[in-house]
């Protein structure tokens, strides 16, 4: 089932905080599609919720089209016009809609970033490529998959690190 949004502004007005949800079953059945394997699903859910009730500067927002919670983000701005995204995870029936798109297009927007960061691995590097992030590998390897480094950056599209650096 494909989700209709019209316009920009129709998806920014459906992305909520959704930080005092984070023990509702919607918030975990979405985070439990995160991509680990079965088997360590409940505990990487568990330290993801951690981690967001522990980091009061993690703003969890969510995508949510009648009435049901179809995606996540976590941001942490680090300046008026930075962030990083921690986690990022649409349900599974809704993956290729655009939602993870939408939520970047409005947190962008919402927040007025000039910069937006991401960490990942092979599994969704093409995805931030296709909502114009700069891929950098890092170089290190997690569970033996490559990360990757990814920078959306108005002031410079030659170096994925360009304006975007600490």
């Amino acid at each position: 089932m494909r989700i209709p949004v019209t316009s920009m502004a129709d998806a920014v007005s459906r992305l909520v905080d959704v930080s005092m949800q984070l023990d509702s079953q919607a918030v975990r059945q979405l985070l439990d599609q995160s991509g680990y394997p079965a088997d360590r699903m409940a505990q990487h859910t568990e330290r993801i919720l951690s981690h967001i009730r522990e980091d009061h500067d993690l703003c969890l927002l969510g995508a949510s089209f009648d009435d049901v919670l179809v995606g996540l983000i976590a941001l942490k701005l680090t300046s008026e016009v930075r962030a990083v995204i921690r986690y990022l995870v649409v349900d599974r029936q809704h993956r290729g809609d655009g939602i993870g798109r939408w939520m970047i297009e409005s947190v962008w927007k919402r927040h007025s970033l000039s910069c937006l960061e991401a960490e990942t691995d092979d599994d969704a590097v093409g995805f931030y490529k296709r909502c114009g992030f700069l891929v950098h590998p890092l170089g290190k390897v997690d569970r033996g998959i490559l990360r990757y480094r990814c920078v959306r950056d108005l002031s410079s599209t030659s170096s994925p690190l360009a304006g975007c650096t600490e």
